[in-house]
């Protein structure tokens, strides 16, 4: 909710047109460019909401990330917002909030509070958490578990 606060347009608009989900057997057979670490089964990761519906395999680069850790989500939807989003790749994006990433892109204004921290701290107020398989759910962990998650 704090996000107006915090963030500039640019950053509103990307955080609304991004989806968390947990990866499932086609997110995990996928072979993804760039990773280190293969995408486990119900890690989190992030997508374009638009083009989700459409098979992994059909989804245009950029449209799915798989950030390691809370502090790499920050960089994760910028990279899809440069590639996927505002570098045209997305043809489910309406026009509309194409035209809306047009004009923030051309008025570049700075947010107080965006960035890694805030992202991070963000995805953790929701119930995200780092684990040595990625970025989990934290309900979707033993509760066992959640108390040391939650502290850390």
């Amino acid at each position: 909710p704090e996000d107006g606060l915090k963030l500039s347009s640019h950053q509103v608009l990307l955080r609304n047109q991004i989806e968390a989900f947990k990866a499932g057997e086609d997110d995990v057979s996928t072979h993804t460019r760039g990773r280190n670490k293969p995408v486990m089964l119900g890690q989190v990761g992030i997508r374009c909401r638009h083009c989700s519906h459409l098979p992994v395999v059909q989804r245009q680069k950029g449209s799915t990330y798989f950030p390691a850790t809370l502090l790499g989500l920050y960089q994760a939807a910028q990279n899809m917002s440069a590639t996927h989003m505002q570098g045209g790749l997305c043809s489910s994006m309406p026009q509309e909030i194409k035209d809306q990433f047009a004009t923030f892109s051309n008025s570049k204004v700075a947010s107080s509070g965006s960035g890694r921290p805030y992202w991070a701290k963000a995805a953790k107020k929701i119930g995200w958490v780092d684990t040595e398989e990625g970025i989990r759910f934290i309900r979707d962990l033993p509760p066992e578990q959640w108390a040391e998650k939650l502290q850390n």
